[in-house]
C-alpha cells in the first residue's frame, strides 16, 4: 500500500474544492514532485473522478507517515514481529495551514491517535506551520490497519490521476480515468495481500493466545504416565 501511493501521489491532486473561504494546506515528508511536500490547494471537485479532499488526504497522509516511521530503524524500531504487541512508536506530522481570507478562520483537523480521535483546532494568521507528535502501537496489527486506510481512501475517493495518457506512464492501458479504472487489478491483489496477513496474524494470535492458556490453566496436565498410574494402582491393590 505504501509503495503503491508512493508511485501514484505524485499524480493525485488535492485541496479544498471549489468553495469560498476554506483554507488550503500543506504537507511534509510526502511523495512530491519537486520535493517532499504536498500543497492541496487545487479548486476542482473533491470525490470521484476529482482530487482528494484536504480531510481524506490528511486522513491517508497519517497512515502512510505512521507505516515509514515504522519501517525506519532510527525511528520506529523497524517492524513488529507478528506476536509482539508491547512495542509503540511516535510519528511526527509536520503541515503548514493557510488562509484564503482575511477572516481569521478556525481550523480544526481530527487525528487518530491509538484508535481514538484526536482533535487539533487553532486559529491565526495567513500561515502556521503546524507540527503533531502522535504516539501509536507499533504492532503487526495497528500498521495492516494503516495499510487498509490507505488502499480505503483511494478506493472509496477514486481520486482522478493527473497524467496525460493515463496509465500509460506504468505500462498499463493509455485509457485515462480514476485511480480504481487505472490501478484496479493492483489494489485487488494489494487488498488481498492485507486481509492474508490479516488472516495469518489472527491465526498466530489465537495460536499464542492457546499457548498461554495451556502453560497457565493446564488442566489437562498430568506427570503420570499410564505405566506409572499403573504401578500406583498395583500398589494400592497389594496395601489393601
Amino acid at each position: 500500500a505504501v509503495g503503491m501511493w508512493q508511485v501514484i501521489a505524485l499524480f493525485i491532486g488535492c485541496g479544498p474544492g471549489p468553495t469560498n473561504n476554506q483554507s488550503y494546506q500543506s504537507f511534509g515528508n510526502t511523495p512530491a514532485l519537486n520535493g517532499t511536500t504536498t500543497t492541496c490547494n487545487q479548486a476542482y471537485g473533491t470525490g470521484p473522478n476529482g482530487i482528494l479532499s484536504i480531510d481524506e488526504y490528511q486522513k491517508l497522509n497519517q497512515a502512510y507517515q505512521i507505516i515509514q516511521t515504522a519501517l525506519n530503524q532510527n525511528q520506529g524500531g523497524g517492524m513488529p514481529a507478528l506476536n509482539d504487541t508491547t512495542k509503540t512508536g511516535v510519528v511526527n506530522i509536520q503541515q503548514t495551514n493557510y488562509k484564503t481570507t482575511t477572516q481569521n478562520n478556525i481550523i480544526e483537523h481530527y487525528y487518530t491517535e491509538n484508535g481514538k480521535e484526536i482533535p487539533t483546532s487553532y486559529s491565526g494568521g495567513s500561515s502556521l506551520p503546524l507540527s503533531i507528535q502522535l504516539k501509536y502501537n507499533n504492532n503487526a496489527e495497528y500498521l495492516l490497519q494503516q495499510a487498509a486506510t490507505i488502499m480505503q481512501v483511494l478506493i472509496t475517493q477514486k481520486p482522478h490521476v493527473q497524467t496525460s495518457n493515463g496509465g500509460k506512464a506504468w505500462g498499463l492501458s493509455s485509457t485515462s480515468g480514476n485511480v480504481v479504472d487505472i490501478f484496479g487489478p493492483s489494489f485487488n491483489a494489494i487488498n488481498e495481500m492485507i486481509k492474508n496477513a490479516q488472516t495469518a496474524l489472527e491465526k498466530t494470535q489465537q495460536l499464542n493466545a492457546n499457548e498461554n492458556a495451556q502453560i497457565t490453566q493446564p488442566n489437562n496436565f498430568n506427570p503420570y504416565t499410564s505405566k506409572n498410574k499403573q504401578f500406583a494402582q498395583e500398589m494400592l491393590n497389594r496395601a489393601e
